[in-house]
């Protein structure tokens, strides 16, 4: 005989009463509760919109806003040179001494090894 047992008399002893209905431990409430959480953080790390692909994102957009920095840079002072270039004769004449080592008549260029 069990201790739970309907025969027994259940005026004395040491839990009188009926026997208390036993629930499962994992109850549907709870299993509803636990895959409901499941799928939020499966969906937050995968997908198209997850955790994990929006910081790619954000690391990806703060490079391309530092590279748009730099070539807005390089825009500037290309725009400069181009300026001079229609503009300015002695920046003309420089270039043409430096880079292609043109002289005027009765020039004489001396080059120099390092």
């Amino acid at each position: 005989m069990g201790f739970w047992n309907k025969d027994k008399d259940r005026s004395g002893g040491m839990f009188p009463g009926p026997k208390p209905e036993s629930k499962p431990f994992i109850t549907r409430a709870r299993l509803m509760l636990v895959a409901a959480c499941l799928l939020f953080a499966y969906s937050i790390y995968s997908g198209g919109a997850g955790f994990v692909q929006i910081a790619k994102l954000h690391m990806e957009k703060s490079r391309l806003e530092k590279d748009n920095q730099e070539l807005m840079a390089k825009l500037v002072d290309i725009e400069l040179t181009r300026k001079r270039l229609q503009d300015d004769q002695l920046f003309i004449e420089y270039i043409a001494r430096t880079r292609h080592y043109l002289s005027r008549p009765g020039e004489i260029i001396y080059r120099f090894k390092n």
